[in-house]
């Protein structure tokens, strides 16, 4: 499969590039047409569709402003009921107060756009370790990947516990990786504070 944006040519089952990381879609006349949204006032422009999850829907897109590539997740909240909302607002400022930590993804901006909550973050072009997973067709990974991956993540786990801010849903989905195989913790929706574990506990 040819990739769309820097004309590499990736084996038929590749889900990205194995140049610039870009994810590989069926051909248009495959899929259904979906409308690409902007968000921050037209600062991000979505460029593709990468993927979605319950209520989430994530772009590969421009920031405008600053002339790099991100991920534009928008999260549909005009169905979600207040706890849900508290989730996402909750990963927010989780991700924000862990950002610069070289094994967690860095979020750059939340707002809100027509009613929903959009996120801002850096563009794993590795996809995810789940990805991975799916595309080793269940012989599994290298042993050595599976050591380099699991040590990034304790790194990030162990930055996050010194901050006191407790995961709490580590799983392959929620682990992404950079162009060069780095693994990086992300989606902190279900994160909790030292305090609120602690009032969990003791329930």
């Amino acid at each position: 499969m040819q990739c769309p944006t820097c004309g590499q040519t990736n084996r038929p089952e590749a889900a990205f590039c194995d140049s610039c990381g870009t994810r590989l879609t069926p051909a248009p006349a495959e899929q259904p047409e979906r409308a690409l949204p902007q968000a921050g006032s037209g600062r991000y422009v979505a460029l593709g569709y990468l993927g979605e999850g319950g209520r989430k829907q994530v772009f590969r897109a421009m920031d405008t402003r600053l002339d790099r590539e991100v991920a534009l997740a928008i999260i549909q909240t005009k169905r979600l009921d207040p706890a849900s909302i508290e989730r996402v607002r909750r990963e927010a400022k989780a991700m924000a107060k862990l950002g610069g930590h070289h094994n967690i993804v860095n979020i750059f901006d939340v707002g809100e756009e027509d009613g929903d909550i959009f996120l801002v973050s850096e563009l794993m072009a590795g996809g995810s370790v789940e990805d991975l997973l799916e595309k080793s067709g269940g012989r599994g990974l290298p042993l050595e990947q599976v050591m380099r991956i699991a040590d990034n993540v304790a790194a990030a786990l162990e930055y996050a516990h010194e901050q006191g801010i407790f995961h709490r849903d580590i799983k392959p989905a929620n682990v992404w990786l950079t162009k060069d195989g780095t693994g990086k913790l992300g989606d902190f929706g279900l994160a909790v504070g030292r305090q609120e574990a602690r009032l969990t506990s003791e329930a």
